[in-house]
């Protein structure tokens, strides 16, 4: 099969993948590597081809494997899906279909054509990594910090508050005190021989109960190569984004030109403030 590659939108790593053990997150990132840029089209694996992206051709049976996939696809739809988007909150269901057949040993899955832009016609702000290198992964919490720590490859650096770290990597409240032993030295211990990865503490100013409050985490690691692809694609996503803004000036300077026409520039720049 090759080097398969993960990409996705950097809006699906703001969301919680809750309840999602190691094998849960290795059936859908092996099924988000062959949805890329295959729109909402169905896209069916053999549970053969879907073993191999997973490297488990030998440690899983087919009955097994069909229970892992159903099992997976009910904590999907459990998810509260979400992205802001101007004025609007959407909430929505990732796949449209997640068909298995244990008899013919297939998986079935079609993404929803609404939200289809997370996996699809990606810009800049997009999330890839190498699915042989997550898949490699033991822990669910290293798995879930590298994809995210690949959201920042070109600058090696990933800062983010306490918080937002155990909301992303779903970490227990019973880990409260223990977070380093349980979340961050499984996950060192995992991404350092491979990337380079470092954690620093990030502590309050404030002094209570004798020590400073770690409040946020800084995960540095080795960065990756900006591509010539990458690079060129930043520049055009820039030039659109620029486009785009004057468009929207020009349309807004248009509207008060018909709104306020007749009008002394003192005039209209009272209407503006609706002042008689």
């Amino acid at each position: 099969m090759g080097n398969q590659i993960v990409k996705y939108s950097n809006s699906f790593n703001n969301q919680s993948l809750r309840e999602f053990n190691a094998v849960n997150l290795d059936i859908l990132m092996a099924v988000c590597s062959r949805m890329r840029e295959k729109n909402d089209d169905e896209i069916t694996f053999t549970f053969s081809e879907l073993k191999k992206l997973m490297c488990c051709e030998k440690n899983i049976s087919n009955a097994e494997l069909a229970q892992r996939i159903i099992e997976t696809n009910k904590k999907l739809l459990a998810l509260n899906f979400a992205y802001e988007d101007k004025d609007e909150y959407v909430q929505f269901n990732l796949f449209s279909c997640f068909k298995t057949n244990l008899k013919e040993a297939k998986l079935t899955v079609a993404v929803n054509k609404q939200f289809a832009f997370l996996l699809n016609n990606l810009g800049s702000n997009f999330t890839r990594f190498e699915l042989s290198s997550y898949m490699k992964l033991k822990s669910s919490y290293s798995k879930e910090a590298f994809r995210r720590l690949k959201m920042f490859r070109n600058t090696g650096i990933w800062r983010v508050n306490v918080n937002d770290f155990r909301r992303l990597l779903d970490i227990p409240d019973s880990y409260k005190t223990n977070i380093n032993s349980k979340v961050i030295k499984p996950i060192l211990s995992e991404l350092e021989p491979i990337i380079g990865l470092k954690v620093k503490p990030i502590y309050s100013s404030e002094i209570k109960r004798g020590r400073k409050k770690i409040i946020a985490y800084e995960f540095t690691f080795n960065k990756e190569k900006i591509t010539a692809v990458e690079e060129q694609n930043e520049k055009i996503n820039k030039a659109m984004e620029s486009q785009k803004s004057a468009k929207i000036h020009k349309e807004e300077f248009e509207k008060f030109k018909l709104e306020h026409e007749g009008l002394t520039p003192w005039q209209a720049f009272k209407k503006t403030l609706h002042l008689k």
